[in-house]
């Protein structure tokens, strides 16, 4: 698989029909890398390539600190495409605080009060936003959890009292992971 790796909204091309074409591939590659089995010099000229082709806030816990030794790869673009979806429904960066690379490698964030797509949009961010890269979805789950939710969203299924965020741990990315039907809160994010 391709990895874009500098997944933003300024990448995001949008036509006057609507259709969303992704642009600036000059970050993209194949490349993986191990971490953990890496050479220090094979860790070094990635460090590089991520300081120069990718945008700091979006950068995926694993390649903010390679030292945990995870592995580098497609799964840095899931990461990057929760940023920009809590970007576009929230109109501000999830790790915007004063140590964003702290709160990147917790994966904390906040949802802000009273926000209207919370409800349907925080479940899918909280799927994305997993700081460990072995636990986030593959790019297939993703589709489909979004079809999931698009469609309760259109059904009324998924609501939030008036006023209140949902709450992180009410199951939301477990139900969108494993398609459920089931309306109510969903994720969160942690404190900052």
């Amino acid at each position: 698989p391709v990895a874009h790796r500098d997944l933003k909204l300024e990448n995001v091309l949008v036509d006057a029909r609507g259709v969303c074409k992704l642009c600036d591939f000059g970050s993209a590659t194949s490349r993986t890398l191990d971490c953990d089995s890496a050479s220090r010099q094979m860790r070094l000229d990635e460090e590089d390539r991520i300081s120069r082709y990718t945008t700091a806030m979006n950068r995926a816990p694993e390649m903010v600190d390679m030292h945990r030794g995870h592995r580098i790869d497609y799964k840095v673009d899931v990461w990057a495409l929760g940023t920009l979806l809590f970007a576009l429904a929230f109109q501000r960066h999830p790790f915007d605080g004063d140590s964003p690379n702290l709160q990147i490698l917790s994966g904390r964030y906040r949802v802000p009060a009273n926000a209207v797509h919370a409800a349907v949009i925080t479940p899918l961010v909280e799927m994305l936003l997993e700081a460990d890269p072995a636990r986030r979805p593959e790019v297939v789950d993703v589709a489909q959890a979004a079809s999931v939710l698009k469609a309760e969203a259109a059904s009324g299924a998924l609501s939030s009292p008036k006023g209140e965020a949902p709450r992180r741990g009410e199951n939301g990315a477990a139900r969108a992971r494993n398609g459920s039907g089931r309306g109510g809160g969903g994720g969160g994010g942690g404190g900052s």
